[in-house]
């Protein structure tokens, strides 16, 4: 027997003395309510298990999707990155030809300019000699 006034187990014999006018039960019926208590804690238990793995799977899931945008995204930097490069590059290049050709037209002008002046500077020696 259990003394529930108590919380402690009993015998016949102090059921009849020390606990002489508390309210007793079964072990057999407190063993079951303490099982089925358990069980109640157990299922509770294992509802929010089971939550928890539905969340950590989730934020598996989460972390690979993540990862993998960050893959894409960071793929998709590289390809800009690499597209810009190539831009400039091109861009570059067609300056430069640009400034050579301007600097071959400027050279031919110089050379022009001084083919001239050296004609009027042989003029004018030519004009000295004659004067």
């Amino acid at each position: 027997m259990m003394c529930i006034t108590c919380a402690v187990p009993v015998c016949n014999r102090c059921i009849l003395s020390t606990h002489n006018g508390h309210v007793f039960e079964s072990l057999e019926a407190k063993l079951k309510r303490s099982k089925d208590r358990l069980s109640k804690y157990i299922e509770k238990l294992d509802e929010k298990s089971e939550l928890i793995n539905d969340q950590l799977m989730m934020h598996s899931c989460t972390q690979h999707f993540i990862a993998g945008e960050r893959q894409c995204s960071k793929e998709k930097i590289i390809e800009a990155r690499d597209a810009i490069t190539a831009s400039v590059n091109a861009k570059s290049e067609k300056l430069i030809k640009q400034l050579e050709t301007r600097m071959d037209k400027s050279k031919n002008e110089v050379s022009t300019i001084e083919r001239k002046l050296n004609s009027a500077l042989d003029k004018i020696e030519e004009a000295k000699k004659k004067a």
